[in-house]
This record gives structure tokens, C-alpha cells and sequence, in this order.
């Protein structure tokens, strides 16, 4: 019997979702992006015989019934689907086209300016689903994606008011500001704030009865000074894309047609169940490292104070996208760097149904900038540090075969708005050599240690623990001092009595006592990083009430 595959992609994600720098919106825009691929998939087959089941909830780790296309039990069959994809079977190729027509309706009517594309391929059940799979993800959809073409929206007629966070015609008052007029993709994501709230309340146990909640606005992390900083996290896994294709090309047969399809879904809900309890776990040790009864986080001096509003504790963090192969989120600037680790190490200890029994490794990109900073600029930058990090891996994968998990940040203090490889080459580079260490591996840091999170962490601590408040000046003089290089360092040492004061770096211990660099004619500098990080540095695994 022929079917016909359909695949649903939702495209321009990133700039949909994080295009404004209005918390509220981003959140919607999360809702809507989750439920494109989810209720919105739901709600369009209602007219078939389907295998999702009913209630419908996404929350769920089982959202399948046991029937199958090919037993004569649906119209319908739902592959996979969330995360911003979907793949489906349809008996029909009527029902898909009737389909495609419902779910792209139901976008331009409930999500402005979301692009959703769709591709459709036949095949038979007695050929090669793996093959029809390939063929349509890689170059049907790939195809359709390469030749479409957004639609241009219709900028205005004679005296418009624009609206302050898409460019587009105001259609509406802003219901959270009175006065801010917006377009109707904003006025979209501001109607779906409160299901998502409700969304990740529930996926992560932050409820009114335990008196919490997530932050709901920026301005809600901090007041002043180094308080005053966002981390924005994005992670992403390790060759997601990869172990997909394995999967399909380990069932290259139509007597395996139905292994793939039990095969792909399975992955696909371990996937998404991977994210999500890493992220529960990061959030979790959170909340249990708080001092309730002073509603304060400590390390070393520095204090993040919980917030409280309408009888509820408000958690520094927010979820924005959780659910597929890359996780979003953001919290307190100070707590960015070991938030995005604890993540990582979370996500490690989860297992991937695909038969090949790894653990799950991934990069992350930690921008930490000013809650005032432009938000689509300050993802960019998480998106663009994760990428490095995953080079680093692939670097280390070529030369040792083994995949780890990996970590690249930035501290973007001075407001500045430009590219990461611009700012690395002029405030990074010197005579000497490279002043940063990152990106740094967190798996099998004894491989290479100088680039390794626990050195950093342990660096970092050193100067935490040990240079307290009368040498601050000092650490911030060495910091300017390790910029002329190893020979200026040394003299500065000894100058003021520092020599041996330096936390050790294993590797090359003798050189960085004394230099503070690789060498004593530069290469690498080992405290940089770790300087920079001194007040924006709250680690979890330390903290004190």
C-alpha cells in the first residue's frame, strides 16, 4: 500500500523567539513554537483515526497509543513530533494535503510571523521506509526550506503606529503596559504568556504550592552592579543529527519499516525526556541550595538574594526552550556559569534510546550580559559560544575518537555590540599569546587540563577563597599586568610579594607559579579567565547558606 510521509519544520525559530528583549513575549513565543509542533498537530487530525492520545498531553513520556498504520487501525500515524519537527504517515495523500491546509491556517491565524515548512514524499510500505525517511528529510524538506520565501507583511497604509518590538503595524494595546501599542505577532505571544507559565510550572515543579515561581521579567534578576547581569544558556547536543541517521540506516529494509518507526519515536521521547529532567535537576539543586530563612545564595562574599512577590520566591531563572536537542534558558548572571555545567553533567547521565547505549554529551554557550543588553544579540552570542565549544569537541573527537561535553562563555560587561571573533582578536590577543583558556572540557579534563572546567573552577575558587577583599586590588592589577606578558608578570610578583600565590595549574605547574602564563615566553594565560570571573562566579556545588 502507498502512504505519504509529511514533515513539519518551524522555521526561524531563533529569531521568533528571541526577537525582543520583553521577557513576557519570548515566553509566548516559546508556547507558541511548542505548540506548533504539538497541539496545534493534535488538533488538526481530529477528523482521522489517529495514534495520539486523548486527552492530548504534552507533559506526558507516553503520548502514543500501541495502533499502526499498516494493521488498518489509523488514517493517521504520528511518528514523532515537538521540539519545532513532526513526521507523519498518512493512508492518504488527500488527508495530508487537507492536513497541511488546517495546521498552516491555524499559524497565520494564532502565530503572526511564525514560518512553518511542510514537505510531502510517497512511498511504499513494501519498500524502504528508511530510504523514503532520508530522501524526504534531506532533500525534499531541505528543498522546500532553501526555496521558500516568507511572506512580506503588508507595513502599513497612510498614518501607522509601529509596534516598538517587531517593526511591524501596531493592531493593539499592550494588556501587561498600558499605553505600548504592538503588532499581532506580539499581541500572539502575549496571549500565550500564561499557558506557558502553566507549561513549565508543571514540567518542573515550580507551583504556587511550593511558593514559587520563575522570573517573569529581567528586571526581576538583581538591582545594581554585578546583580544586574543575565546569563543567557543555550545548549545543544552532540550529534543529534548523526544518531538519526544511524538509526535510519541501521533499518535499511521494509521488513523493518516498523522497528524504524517504534525505533525513531523512541529516540525522540528519550530525547525530550533527557532535556527535560536535566534541566529539572539544574533548577532543583538550585532551590536546595537556597538559605530559606535569609532567602539568600552565598559564595565566598557574594550574595544573590531570592525576591519575593505576592507571597511567592521568585527563582532567578527561565526556562525558554526545553524539549528537543537544544535547551534555552536564562538566570542570574552570576549564576550562568555553573548553572550551564550542572546542565551539562545532568544531560551526560542521560541515555539516548537508540541502541547505541552513550551518554549524552553537549555543548553550551553562556552569554552574561546587562539585562538591558539586546536580548536576539545576547542569544546570538550563547549560540555562537556553543558552536565553539562543539569545535573544541570535534578537535578532540579527531584526535582521541571519544565525544565529550564542552562549555564557552563570555562576559559581555561593557555593553558592546560586536561579533565574538572581533572582540576575542583585539581584547584577548596579546604579544605574549592567548590571555583565555576557554572553551573548556568538562569530560576527561586529565586528557587536556589546562582547557578543562574543573582547572577553571578550581582557579577561580583559589582566588576566591584565598584573595580576599585587601588583595582584590592586587588580583585586579595582575589582571591588566598578564596582558605585557609573562616577563611583566613575574616582575609584578615578586614586587608584591606574591610569587607561589598563584592557585596551580597542574599542567605546566612551575611556569604559571612563576609567569602566570604557559611559558616564560607566553602561549596560554591560565588566570585571565578566572580573574574575569571572580565576582560573576556562583558556584552551586559551594554555595553556603
Amino acid at each position: 500500500m502507498t502512504y505519504t510521509l509529511v514533515a513539519i519544520d518551524v522555521k526561524g525559530i531563533q529569531h521568533y523567539l528571541f526577537g525582543s528583549n520583553k521577557l513576557q513575549e519570548n515566553i509566548g513565543a516559546s508556547e507558541i513554537v511548542a505548540q506548533a509542533t504539538e497541539q496545534w498537530v493534535y488538533d488538526s487530525l481530529t477528523e482521522w483515526r489517529h495514534n495520539f492520545k486523548s486527552p492530548f498531553n504534552p507533559l506526558t513520556d507516553d503520548w502514543y497509543t500501541g495502533e499502526t498504520i499498516e494493521a488498518g487501525q489509523l488514517e493517521v500515524e504520528v511518528i514523532y513530533a515537538g521540539g519545532g519537527n513532526a513526521v507523519l504517515i498518512f493512508t492518504q495523500p488527500e488527508q495530508a494535503k487537507q492536513f497541511t491546509q488546517a495546521l498552516t491556517q491555524k499559524a497565520i491565524l494564532e502565530a503572526p510571523g511564525l514560518d512553518i515548512a511542510v514537505a510531502h514524499q510517497s512511498f511504499d510500505w513494501n519498500q524502504s521506509l528508511s530510504q523514503a525517511y532520508q530522501d524526504l528529510m534531506e532533500r525534499t524538506l531541505a528543498r522546500r526550506k532553501a526555496a521558500y520565501f516568507p511572506s512580506i507583511p503588508l507595513l502599513g497604509v497612510g498614518v501607522t503606529a509601529v509596534c516598538q518590538s517587531t517593526g511591524l503595524p501596531a493592531v493593539a494595546l499592550d494588556p501587561n503596559e498600558p499605553g505600548r501599542i504592538i503588532s499581532a505577532e506580539t499581541k500572539a505571544k502575549l496571549v500565550n504568556t500564561d499557558k506557558a507559565e502553566a507549561r513549565y510550572r508543571k514540567q518542573f515543579e515550580v507551583t504556587p504550592e511550593r511558593r514559587l515561581r520563575f522570573i517573569k521579567d529581567f528586571n526581576e534578576i538583581g538591582t545594581k552592579n554585578e546583580a544586574s547581569y543575565i546569563a543567557v544558556i543555550h545548549a545543544d547536543g552532540n550529534g543529534i543529527g548523526g544518531r538519526v541517521k544511524e538509526i535510519t540506516q541501521n533499518h535499511p529494509s521494509a521488513a523493518l519499516n516498523r522497528p524504524l518507526i517504534n525505533q525513531l519515536r523512541r529516540f525522540s521521547q528519550s530525547l525530550r525526556r533527557a532535556a527535560s529532567l536535566s534541566l529539572k535537576e539544574v533548577i532543583d539543586k538550585l532551590i536546595s541550595k537556597v538559605d530559606w530563612p535569609t532567602q539568600k545564595l552565598s559564595h565566598h562574599g557574594i550574595e544573590i538574594d531570592i525576591q519575593e512577590d505576592k507571597g511567592e520566591y521568585i527563582l532567578p531563572v527561565r526556562p525558554l526552550v526545553v524539549g528537543g536537542d537544544d535547551t534555552t534558558f536564562v538566570c542570574d548572571g552570576r549564576l550562568g556559569l555553573t548553572m550551564a555545567t550542572l546542565y551539562l553533567q545532568a544531560f551526560q547521565q542521560q541515555r539516548l534510546d537508540d541502541d547505541l547505549n552513550l551518554a549524552s554529551h553537549a555543548c553550551a554557550g553562556v552569554a552574561i550580559v546587562h539585562n538591558h543588553y539586546p536580548f536576539a544579540r545576547a542569544y546570538s552570542l550563547s549560540e555562537t559560544l556553543c558552536n565553539k565549544a562543539k569545535g573544541y569537541v570535534r578537535q578532540s573527537k579527531r584526535n582521541t575518537g571519544l565525544d565529550i561535553s564542552a562549555l564557552d562563555w563570555h562576559f559581555g560587561v561593557n555593553g558592546i555590540l560586536e561579533d565574538l571573533a572581533t572582540i576575542r582578536q583585539r581584547d584577548y590577543m596579546v604579544q605574549a599569546g592567548q590571555l583565555f583558556i576557554r572553551p573548556v572540557r568538562l569530560t576527561e579534563p586529565e586528557r587536556d587540563p589546562l582547557h578543562s572546567w574543573q582547572t577553571f573552577r578550581y582557579v577561580t575558587d583559589g582566588f576566591q577563597r584565598n584573595w580576599n577583599k585587601e588583595k582584590r586590588n592586587k588580583l585586579k592589577k595582575l589582571r591588566d599586568v598578564l596582558r605585557d606578558g609573562p616577563q611583566a608578570t613575574k616582575l609584578f610578583l615578586l614586587a608584591y610579594d606574591l610569587k607561589g600565590k598563584l592557585p596551580e595549574i597542574e599542567q605546566y605547574k612551575q611556569s604559571f607559579q612563576e609567569f602566570g602564563w604557559q611559558s616564560e615566553t607566553g602561549g596560554t594565560c591560565g588566570y585571565f579567565d578566572a580573574i574575569e570571573a571572580v565576582d560573576f562566579f556562583v558556584d552551586l556545588e559551594e554555595v553556603t547558606g
